[in-house]
């Protein structure tokens, strides 16, 4: 996953962005426009972010020792702003499977810095759909504070 290293002394951008490519090879770069959701829980959080193409972006980690940097899996899901959805489906890390293999998908986030209320990290995904249609989210970070 790539990362980024922004200057320790400026704002929160409240932001995320993300290469999301579809089975049949439509890709798409997703930049939040704003961001929907931040909730800090109990040893995690979740964000939701919306932005590019009517995307919506869900975020989401459970950490048993509490929040801090590293390497963690977690929760990632994809649905869109407009009534039909993406090609009338939406896509995650758990409920559906690929048909042919059986498998789920996965989310992997890497958190790289923890500043008061602010976090910041990269993120990658594979999601399928009811369906069992396959999104490949990729190049992912996240700018957020959770309030």
């Amino acid at each position: 996953m790539t990362g980024f290293n922004p200057s320790p002394d400026r704002e929160s951008t409240n932001s995320g962005s993300a290469t999301i490519t579809f089975k049949e090879g439509k890709t798409f770069d997703f930049k939040s426009s704003f961001c929907i959701k931040t909730t800090p829980g109990n040893g995690g959080w979740s964000i939701g972010l919306a932005g590019t193409n009517n995307f919506m972006l869900y975020l989401q980690i459970y950490l048993a020792s509490g929040l801090k940097p590293g390497k963690f899996n977690g929760y990632a899901a994809l649905s869109s702003t407009m009534k039909k959805g993406i090609e009338g489906e939406k896509y995650n890390s758990y409920c559906y499977e690929n048909q042919e293999s059986g498998k789920m998908g996965q989310a992997i986030y890497e958190i790289t810095k923890i500043r008061g209320q602010n976090v910041m990290g990269t993120f990658e995904a594979i999601l399928y759909s009811e369906k069992g249609r396959k999104v490949v989210i990729k190049d992912g970070c996240f700018d957020v504070d959770l309030r």
